[in-house]
């Protein structure tokens, strides 16, 4: 299993790793039923953050002390 992914997989409390007879051989992932439950809190918090881009995105150049990028 993928270093980035174990994390995530640690008692298949979210993922359920399945070879795939393949060559070259591949690991396809799916949800269990509890990462599932997180399906819903997810889209809102990525449907919130697109929402929300520019701001975020001036509030961290004001933050950096940095020049808003050119739009």
């Amino acid at each position: 299993m993928r270093p980035t992914v174990q994390p995530l997989a640690c008692g298949r409390a979210s993922l359920r790793p399945a070879a795939v007879a393949e060559v070259p051989p591949r690991v396809e992932y799916a949800l269990t039923p509890l990462g599932q439950s997180l399906s819903d809190t997810v889209t809102h918090v990525v449907r919130w953050v697109q929402e929300h881009q520019v701001e975020i995105a001036r509030n961290r150049e004001a933050f950096e002390g940095t020049e808003p990028a050119a739009s």
